[in-house]
């Protein structure tokens, strides 16, 4: 199967989850898969194919791990330099939004899954650890924000970990 040749909605992305059998993992295979940014021995910084975010990118561990807490001291400081490179060039790009605003405050996430097959969507996605960076600007969030967020009890956690 050829390289997908341009980033993809989101509608796009599952379809072709749904009808490629990989049989290898996108992100050891970024060089084939992945629209490749930049590279370090141990790190590839990539855009996300299927972009929740306007320039949404992503950080993918050379090794094929799959939390956060396998990654070595190496792994973790080339991480940090990885991340400066990718702001210096988020900085050089000198991008802007819609309405003029420049881009320039960032968020990071990663998830650990359970397994790799997506209940909700009924497809298999990756295990290998990534880590998202997206810009973000004022009220972004507010689309995803649980309304429920501040209704839980923060002392139920805090004596699930007691124990």
């Amino acid at each position: 199967m050829a390289k997908v040749p341009h980033l993809m909605s989101r509608e796009e992305y599952y379809s072709h989850l749904k009808c490629n059998d990989f049989g290898e993992c996108a992100f050891c295979e970024r060089d084939k898969w992945q629209v490749v940014l930049y590279k370090t021995h141990s790190w590839t910084w990539i855009a996300s194919l299927s972009p929740y975010w306007k320039y949404h990118t992503m950080f993918v561990p050379t090794r094929h791990i799959t939390d956060i807490d396998e990654l070595t001291e190496e792994e973790f400081s080339q991480l940090k330099q990885i991340k400066k490179k990718a702001l210096s060039q988020y900085k050089k790009a000198d991008l802007h939004w819609a309405d003029g605003i420049p881009v320039n405050v960032f968020s990071y996430t990663w998830r650990v899954r359970q397994d790799g097959h997506d209940t909700t969507l009924n497809v298999s996605k990756s295990m290998h650890l990534h880590l998202h960076m997206w810009p973000e600007k004022d009220g972004m969030m507010s689309s995803i924000t649980d309304p429920e967020a501040f209704t839980w009890n923060p002392e139920l956690l805090k004596i699930k970990i007691k124990n």
